[in-house]
């Protein structure tokens, strides 16, 4: 269920996804020798404290989906989050002028895309 939830989560990052990833990096580098309970890389322990929120919430499927995505390869992750940080994607908001490979599109939007590009 988790994989189903975390699927794609990462495809298109938006400005506020790149802040939050920057702040979950940043957290999960201060804890020091302290280990985080959430978000965690581990698929078993994450799908199993996610049940324990009051309801989903997109931000932590968003940082759960990094961490096991680059729990074998967090220098890939980070410099991921480099290059979007040093594009300024992260500092963009609402109203400006976003570019279209970081703005999320619903699958609706994109089945439309398709067919008028055909």
């Amino acid at each position: 269920m988790l994989e189903l939830a975390i699927s794609g989560i990462l495809d298109v990052l938006t400005p506020g996804d790149v802040r939050i990833l920057i702040a979950c990096v940043d957290e999960m580098n201060r804890a020091g020798e302290y280990e985080c309970l959430f978000p965690q890389s581990n698929n078993a322990l994450a799908a199993r404290y996610l049940r324990l929120f009051e309801k989903p919430r997109y931000h932590n499927f968003l940082c759960v989906a990094f961490l096991i995505n680059y729990s074998t390869a967090r220098e890939e992750g980070l410099d991921r989050l480099r290059s979007l940080a040093a594009q300024g994607i992260h500092t963009l908001w609402e109203g400006d002028s976003i570019p279209q490979e970081h703005t999320w599109k619903s699958p609706a939007q994109l089945v439309q895309r398709h067919h008028s590009l055909c």
